[in-house]
């Protein structure tokens, strides 16, 4: 009797496993597939609702000056994806002096998540690359120097802390502050 109980045990351990392993092995293919699906898409762009319905509206205005916010977005989208990937801080410095020179746009704003995310970046690098901060204070972690950009044509801001000439910490904010 114990031992009928043993092979039942035995038995359904095996199926138990049997379709795992199928729903493993299934799983898998779909996940294949859908990262196949996926990779031809990597490069396209997305607007949100809110985007479309502003881009149809400055598409109908007679107003050119609501076009330049699109071109600019399109051909920053047609520069990056047409070249490597990702992009050295030299080529992205140059792109943003060259494309966005006297303001701070997405070229800025590329720039400051590259530098956001290099480890020991000294402050004499960061300056070199972003230029003078907007605003510059001290703080028990160190100097705190904040940067004021647009992304996308919405206000955002990041900062740097450095602390022995080296930066410390990072962040990114969507809103602009104000002083």
């Amino acid at each position: 009797m114990i031992r009928n109980k043993f092979v039942a045990l035995q038995a359904g351990l095996i199926v138990v496993c049997v379709i795992s392993l199928a729903a493993n092995a299934m799983l898998w293919q779909e996940n294949a597939t859908l990262s196949k699906v996926l990779s031809k898409h990597e490069n396209d762009l997305f607007l949100s609702q809110f985007e479309c319905r502003q881009m149809l509206s400055d598409l109908e205005s007679p107003d050119q000056k609501r076009l330049e916010t699109w071109r600019l977005l399109l051909s920053h989208y047609m520069d990056r994806v047409s070249s490597p990937q990702p992009r050295n801080l030299d080529e992205l410095a140059a792109l943003y002096k060259s494309k966005e020179s006297g303001g701070r746009s997405n070229y800025f704003a590329e720039l400051v998540l590259n530098l956001s995310v290099v480890t020991g970046l000294t402050k004499t690098s960061l300056l070199h690359y972003l230029g003078s901060p907007d605003e510059t204070q001290v703080t028990p972690q160190g100097q705190f120097l904040l940067y004021r950009y647009k992304l996308n044509e919405r206000n955002t801001s990041a900062f740097f802390i450095v602390s022995n000439n080296m930066v410390v910490d990072t962040g990114l904010m969507g809103k602009n502050i104000s002083k």
